[in-house]
């Protein structure tokens, strides 16, 4: 094969992989929005500016108790858990450029402790 070519081939590549980056940060930025989003309807149920050293803490009273917050517990916890699916596949697309999967497991590990202290809460909320 002529060396034009491989010139060709390795630029090719390179123009694949660039193209790859705006892609990369597209799927992270929606993980990141849709984390936040669930951040903040958890915010509506324990109150704004509640940590999740705060949740851990916090004994179930009565209005945790109802029905409607058990579902929207329930519901957090079922949408936590697919985004937390959601980052674990994309941090191991082979589409992800070499080194930056490290942003998705950071996102993960912030779902994944969210995700315990909501259960420890429901726990909570159902032997009581």
């Amino acid at each position: 094969m002529p060396p034009a070519n491989w010139a060709y081939i390795v630029m090719g590549v390179s123009l694949l992989f660039n193209a790859m980056s705006p892609g990369h940060r597209f799927r992270l930025w929606r993980i990141d929005a849709s984390r936040v989003k669930l951040e903040n309807e958890l915010a509506a149920v324990f109150g704004a500016g509640s940590t999740l050293g705060d949740i851990t803490r916090t004994d179930p009273a009565d209005k945790h108790r109802s029905d409607d917050t058990r579902e929207k517990l329930d519901s957090l916890i079922e949408r936590f858990g697919q985004l937390a699916d959601r980052a674990r596949r994309q941090s191991l697309s082979m589409l992800v450029p070499m080194g930056q999967e490290m942003a998705y497991r950071y996102q993960e590990g912030v779902i994944y402790e969210t995700l315990a202290v909501l259960r420890a809460f429901r726990s909570k909320v159902k032997k009581a």
